[in-house]
């Protein structure tokens, strides 16, 4: 039974700590959201509209021996295709403390 505790307690306390940090590198996204709006706009001048799902944040690497990236979802109107998200990736300069986006990649947006 005191094993069962101590189980749950620490993976209570690692599961805490894992929502504090994605929480962190969502803040900091939703503080550059502007200008990655503006970079998703600028890749088809008729985009009206960018939502981005939060939530859908993860931190990935786009192949091997390649520099691991934020990966997450958004939606963009008008779309040909309305009911699927697109995944982007963004690179920054530091995953866990970040300061500075270097670069945003996303799939080609025309139509």
């Amino acid at each position: 039974m005191k094993i069962l505790l101590i189980f749950t307690g620490l993976l209570l306390l690692f599961s805490l700590g894992g929502c504090n940090m994605k929480s962190g590198k969502i803040e900091f996204l939703k503080e550059h959201e502007s200008e990655i709006t503006d970079y998703i706009e600028s890749k088809n001048p008729n985009i009206k509209k960018v939502t981005y799902d939060w939530n859908s944040l993860e931190i990935g690497d786009s192949g091997a021996f390649t520099e691991k990236l934020y990966n997450i979802e958004f939606n963009y109107e008008p779309s040909k295709y309305p009911d699927y998200s697109v995944s982007m990736s963004i690179y920054v300069d530091n995953l866990n403390n970040p300061k500075k986006i270097k670069k945003i990649s996303i799939p080609d947006l025309s139509e």
